[in-house]
């Protein structure tokens, strides 16, 4: 390792690239807005029964069973379509990891390069070097496997990702990395170890 340039090269799997898109920033969004809509939907679907039903019964107690099972029947919906929901997520994660892996493995070629470069304060990214400035609009999310790159200066945010594990060499280089840019007080750093 050079005292400007260090290099890390990896291989990538889909799982690493599947794992970049469950945790992009606007995945999460997207996520919890569509659990909201879910909440909110079964909320109307029992204010829709209550109202829709509430005329025809007469007596008090079977109003009150009534409601009882208009609860159970709100409480199930959402059960049913919560869980249809986060599958669904989770299935368009994984296909859109799938697609990315397949997109930057260039025919099987697996192998990923990061450079920093401690001169010029950015990461270059791959072969073609795309470059990542170390400043405000970058955030890092630390996983168990990996260190996931977002850098929100555009609409479409780059994206890329560091793993964690690797012979002893490129785990000593990778702490060398992480430690230079994260003495960076403007890059935002969250961790998901769970």
């Amino acid at each position: 390792m050079n005292n400007n340039i260090a290099t890390l090269e990896f291989q990538t799997t889909k799982k690493d690239y599947i794992e970049l898109v469950k945790y992009m920033p606007i995945s999460r969004l997207l996520y919890w807005i569509q659990l909201g809509v879910v909440f909110l939907i079964s909320v109307a679907y029992y204010i829709y029964l209550r109202i829709s039903n509430e005329i025809s019964i007469e007596s008090s107690a079977a109003l009150t069973a009534f409601h009882v099972i208009e609860i159970l029947a709100s409480v199930l919906f959402l059960i049913i379509i919560g869980t249809a929901s986060h599958f669904a997520m989770i299935a368009n994660f994984k296909n859109s990891g799938k697609k990315l892996f397949y997109k930057f493995s260039h025919g099987n070629n697996s192998m990923q390069q990061v450079i920093l470069d401690k001169k010029s304060n950015e990461l270059l990214i791959g072969k073609v070097q795309q470059q990542i400035p170390l400043d405000h609009h970058l955030t890092i999310v630390s996983t168990k496997q990996n260190y996931l790159f977002y850098y929100t200066k555009e609409k479409k945010p780059d994206k890329f990702f560091i793993p964690k594990n690797g012979d002893k060499d490129f785990e000593q280089d990778l702490q060398e990395v992480m430690n230079y840019i994260l003495k960076n007080k403007n890059i935002r750093y969250h961790s998901k170890n769970h």
